[in-house]
């Protein structure tokens, strides 16, 4: 897609809209612990320190040990930067369940790390950034 050529080439990160615009009061951040996980991170402590909004982490995460392991990271993390923060841990397919988190409407903006996989990988599993993307009816700001 457009979106995806520009995500990978731009350098920056990218945010995709939906046509409707609504204020953006809070934002999640979907995190894996991943290279680009960790930039989304990053990004969102920044926006969240400098807007005053507050940030729920999302994460998907079928082995507990990880998701723990995970939490206790960006827990460390966030409370240094002083951060309002929050951390949610689902179970399922990613893309599925931020999309579904998205929906409950407890957030107005989400950041992810975008393509984190080679592009074979995503070719035969599909990609969970292109589907969010999609599918999301809030802003997602994307980056690499």
């Amino acid at each position: 897609s457009t979106a995806e050529l520009v995500v990978r080439k731009a350098g920056k990160p990218v945010m995709v809209t939906p046509a409707s615009f609504k204020e953006i009061e809070s934002l999640a951040l979907a995190y894996d612990g991943s290279p680009p996980a960790h930039n989304a991170l990053k990004l969102a402590v920044e926006l969240s320190g400098l807007a005053r909004w507050p940030l729920t982490v999302v994460m998907i995460a079928s082995d507990q040990d990880l998701a723990a392991r995970l939490s206790e990271e960006l827990d460390g993390f966030l409370e240094e930067a002083e951060i309002d923060h929050t951390t949610v841990v689902l179970q399922g397919r990613e893309d599925v369940e931020i999309l579904r988190f998205v929906q409950e409407g407890a957030v107005e903006l989400l950041v992810m790390g975008a393509y984190g996989h080679n592009r074979l990988r995503e070719l035969f599993l599909g990609s969970t950034t292109s589907s969010v993307i999609r599918k999301s009816e809030i802003p997602v700001l994307l980056t690499r």
